[in-house]
């Protein structure tokens, strides 16, 4: 339309402005009452819908982003995992596909750091204690990289993690089934981060 690059740039700005000043007028997750009405009956075989916890699957992915020439920034976004120069988003799934996205942190930060930094724990307790449909505590679902059990705990909430081999250790049946039984739950998680890095701006690190 012969625009300028500036004009363009105020006009984008603009839009931006208006997403994140209605995204902040939506609530953080869906309610107790909501996840368990919208969520599909397949979920139900693994949680119950009417008596049991508010389960949510945490996970964390990369955004990309351009390598600092200053060496100290360069090691504080560096993450060894990725091997590359990254923010580190963390991504909150209901059963009901409710997806949150946490805040973002510096890529050298491990997951329990990000737990911790982001505060989201703590959130998560304020936000059953005014939920009015109920005041059920949170079912963290986690990978078997999270240390947060006691972390967790403090806050009234509960874990739900892959077991952990020990050096060269073999899982019994019990182990197995129970590490199988989390790997099919986390299985939305995935889908839900994919969807998370679909947009544009994401992608190319912006």
């Amino acid at each position: 339309y012969g625009c300028t690059n500036k004009v363009l740039m105020k006009a984008i700005e603009y839009r931006l402005g208006k997403e994140l000043e209605c995204r902040k007028r939506w609530p953080m997750y869906a309610s107790y009452e909501e996840d368990a009405k919208f969520r599909s009956d397949s979920w139900n075989r693994h949680f119950d819908s009417e008596t049991g916890e508010r389960p949510i699957l945490h996970d964390t992915t990369n955004i990309p982003l351009p390598d600092p020439s200053s060496a100290d920034l360069n090691r504080a976004l560096h993450n060894l995992y990725y091997n590359m120069c990254c923010a580190k988003a963390g991504v909150a799934t209901q059963l009901c596909s409710w997806i949150f996205g946490l805040p973002l942190v510096t890529g050298h930060s491990d997951d329990d750091r990000q737990i911790r930094d982001t505060m989201i724990l703590q959130l998560q307790k304020l936000f059953a204690e005014a939920d009015l449909s109920s005041d059920k505590s949170f079912l963290n679902i986690f990978d078997k990289g999270y240390h947060m059990l006691l972390e967790a705990l403090k806050h009234g909430q509960l874990c739900c993690q892959p077991d952990r081999s020990k050096g060269d250790e073999q899982f019994g049946m019990k182990k197995v089934l129970r590490s199988a039984s989390v790997a099919v739950v986390r299985s939305g998680n995935e889908r839900a981060v994919n969807r998370c890095k679909m947009s544009w701006f994401i992608k190319r690190g912006c």
